[in-house]
């Protein structure tokens, strides 16, 4: 009865997560659980979602040796079925897109979120495809658009004294070295058009921290 209990409790964090970060391969899916979870026993369990209709692999562009990356499924039934089982409204439940050339970085981005969650329980970490949907980190874009490339990957919200906005601090994942030109653009949005209380940079490395440091400076 036990095992029956954890499996449906962790088959609601496995849709949840692949909601809220899109396709994930299965050890950063089992990573991202809260407690983490074996990568056979989290295999076990989409396996049973796989049978249920709930998940797919996902076919799409795969980055070289990739192995298996899971998604939601997106059939409307199937979507239907997914928000009535994580208890949230079926006609505004959506879903987050992730383009195959950027698997790895939606990996990075989920690992992170979900990190921040744990560290900070009592704040609000929000993916940059849901920003729209909270109103005290949406006010905080003067010029929100749907451009998702310049908007932060991800905000944590920290709640602070009830007369006072909350504290809002964006993250950046850099894994790869982007152009100078790509870079300022996304620095001057950051800055200049929003009303974030600050900016966290992530970097895979020393080289992508220092053309960073050089597109502030720009």
């Amino acid at each position: 009865m036990t095992n029956v209990s954890l499996t449906g409790v962790r088959s609601k964090q496995i849709l949840s997560i692949l909601r809220e970060h899109g396709p994930l391969s299965l050890p950063v899916l089992a990573q991202s659980l809260e407690p983490p979870m074996a990568r056979r026993k989290c295999r076990e369990v989409i396996k049973n979602l796989k049978e249920k209709g709930l998940v797919r692999r996902f076919n799409s562009y795969l980055p070289q040796n990739a192995g298996n990356f899971y998604s939601l499924a997106m059939t409307k039934n199937e979507r239907r079925r997914i928000a009535e089982l994580l208890k949230e409204n079926p006609e505004s439940f959506d879903v987050c897109f992730v383009r195959g050339a950027e698997l790895r970085h939606g990996e990075q981005c989920a690992l992170w979120a979900e990190y921040l969650k744990s560290l900070y329980p009592e704040a609000r970490v929000v993916r940059d495809w849901e920003l729209h949907k909270h109103e005290e980190v949406k006010d905080s874009f003067v010029a929100y658009n749907e451009d998702r490339d310049l908007l932060p990957d991800i905000v944590i919200s920290f709640c602070r004294k009830l007369d006072q906005e909350p504290l809002l601090i964006a993250v950046e994942v850099e894994r790869t070295r982007k152009g100078t030109s790509r870079l300022v653009k996304k620095v001057k949005s950051l800055v200049m058009q929003t009303q974030l209380d600050g900016v966290i940079y992530v970097c895979a490395d020393f080289e992508i921290g220092e053309a960073l440091r050089l597109a502030f400076a720009t």
